[in-house]
């Protein structure tokens, strides 16, 4: 690098005299120019005459291997500036650096500031002087017009701390955004938009952009409370679903920071916005804990969901697919009859052929009649989850519904459960009453003459509900049913763990 000189002495440039004090570490030339030698110190000297002269210390290092920027990717607005420093690793040096921009988006001002003009993308890049390189992507975006935070008006108690977001419009931006205080006495900053109240009284935070466009939110700073209570002492929520807590204060008080623990989270818990959520059937306590340590409780029943009952008999003895289907799509909001959804099955009656008995793929059809039983002149005996899962969709896109009919069989038992946990109640194949068959109904598959063998017995129904010891169903025979947890199990497995939900 070359070294400027600037004297009130009357010398000419060319009297200006250099020297260095080590030349193994660093020689100067005749106008000024330094160059590093080794490592180690030097002093270069300037001398405008005996009396009068100039020094600078040179440590030399080794040459950086690498260099980095202070942003590796970076979203400004038209009109905005942003600074890039430039680092590299402790104990080596690179005095030259080059800056450059690929784009006319951006503008250079010197000293790493680019000011970004106008909407598109560059690659800004930093060179040392061995060639080592460092680069940052940047979008300019239109300048935001306007910014709002997640409170406009906001109730805290002393000693609590609420963190601040900003939301710019859709494809603006403003890189700089700066978080002042009214009144840091009652209001202190603690960073990345966190604020904690520190004394009763009243203090407006602003954000404000590069440009000046701002939001304002009014904080008001009260007591935290001597007490606090639950407006109700006990909430019953459907499983899969969620309710807010509602806790208070004691008067002229706030708190706005509560700690929710539950006394069985697999149960139901609370987020620390003190929602609800209901995972599995049972009861459970939760116990609320505010900032100041003020403690209150409530219980939460956790019940099974509101399924509908959807009767098959006397009408349709041998049609719990059906119906099933209806169960289901009536929790959804759907409007149908049984009648509707046991046309949109489709079905094949069973047939004898040189003796043999024949009937079509259960899973591409309703085999036989729904209106009849196992032994009548026209039985029916069922559909599996394939056929039922089409019909379902079909239903749903005539009804104009958003729903899609998914087909999650041969799942976990532990995976059936969660989507029951989620609030997605489902369509299962067990047995009635959890009995094991003690028969089978046969026939040889008329599309590929395969023997099949069908449970007698095999039922469904809608799984609406669980918790560690038994299922809830909605069987559309007999009504809101209970069963042990693991004997349901094992009969679903025996039919092949078949399940559909609807997403």
């Amino acid at each position: 690098t070359r070294l400027k000189v600037t004297t009130d002495v009357a010398a000419s440039k060319e009297q200006i005299v250099f020297s260095s004090s080590n030349e193994k570490v660093a020689t100067v030339s005749r106008t000024g120019t330094v160059t590093a030698a080794s490592k180690g110190k030097a002093v270069i000297y300037a001398h405008a005459n005996e009396d009068v002269y100039a020094k600078c210390v040179v440590t030399v290092l080794p040459a950086a291997q690498k260099v980095k920027l202070n942003a590796t990717k970076l979203t400004l607005g038209v009109g905005e500036s942003f600074n890039f420093n430039s680092t590299v690793p402790d104990g080596t040096a690179s005095y030259y650096r080059k800056f450059e921009s690929d784009s006319p988006v951006l503008t250079y001002k010197g000293s790493g500031v680019f000011k970004a003009v106008k909407k598109g993308t560059a690659t800004v890049s930093v060179t040392l002087f061995n060639g080592k390189k460092a680069t940052c992507k940047v979008t300019v975006l239109p300048a935001a017009q306007k910014v709002t935070l997640n409170a406009t008006k906001l109730t805290l108690g002393v000693g609590e701390s609420f963190r601040f977001k900003y939301k710019l419009p859709t494809d603006t931006a403003s890189y700089h955004k700066k978080y002042t205080n009214s009144d840091s006495s009652v209001l202190t900053y603690n960073g990345m938009g966190k604020f904690t109240a520190r004394k009763v009284g009243t203090a407006k935070v602003k954000l404000t952009l590069f440009n000046g466009k701002c939001a304002v939110c009014t904080v008001t700073v009260l007591p935290l409370p001597k007490s606090i209570y639950c407006s109700e002492q006990s909430y019953t929520i459907p499983i899969g679903s969620k309710k807010k807590a509602d806790i208070r204060c004691s008067k002229g008080t706030v708190c706005n920071n509560f700690t929710y623990k539950s006394s069985n989270k697999s149960i139901a818990y609370c987020d620390s916005n003190g929602v609800i959520y209901a995972k599995k059937m049972g009861s459970v306590t939760i116990t609320v804990v505010s900032s100041n340590k003020k403690t209150c409780s409530f219980k939460v029943i956790v019940k099974r969901m509101d399924v509908p009952f959807v009767s098959q008999v006397p009408k349709y003895p041998t049609g719990c697919e059906a119906a099933s289907c209806v169960e289901l799509l009536r929790y959804y909001g759907y409007d149908i009859s049984l009648d509707e959804m046991i046309e949109a099955i489709p079905r094949k009656s069973i047939y004898y052929k040189n003796g043999k008995r024949y009937g079509p793929d259960i899973n591409e059809f309703f085999v036989g009649n729904p209106r009849g039983g196992y032994t009548g002149s026209t039985p029916g005996y069922g559909a599996f989850s394939p056929c039922v899962t089409k019909a379902l969709q079909k239903v749903i896109n005539q009804k104009r519904g958003k729903h899609t009919a998914t087909r999650i069989s041969g799942c976990s038992f532990k995976t059936l459960l969660s989507h029951i946990s989620s609030g997605r109640p489902a369509i299962v194949w067990a047995t009635y009453k959890m009995k094991v068959p003690t028969t089978v109904n046969c026939w040889y598959i008329t599309e590929t003459d395969k023997y099949f063998e069908y449970p007698r017995g095999t039922h469904v129904m809608v799984l609406a509900g669980y918790s560690d010891s038994v299922v809830k169903i909605v069987d559309p025979y007999d009504g809101v049913c209970e069963y042990n947890i693991d004997t349901f199990e094992k009969r679903w497995e025996l039919l092949g763990r078949q399940a559909i939900i609807l997403k």
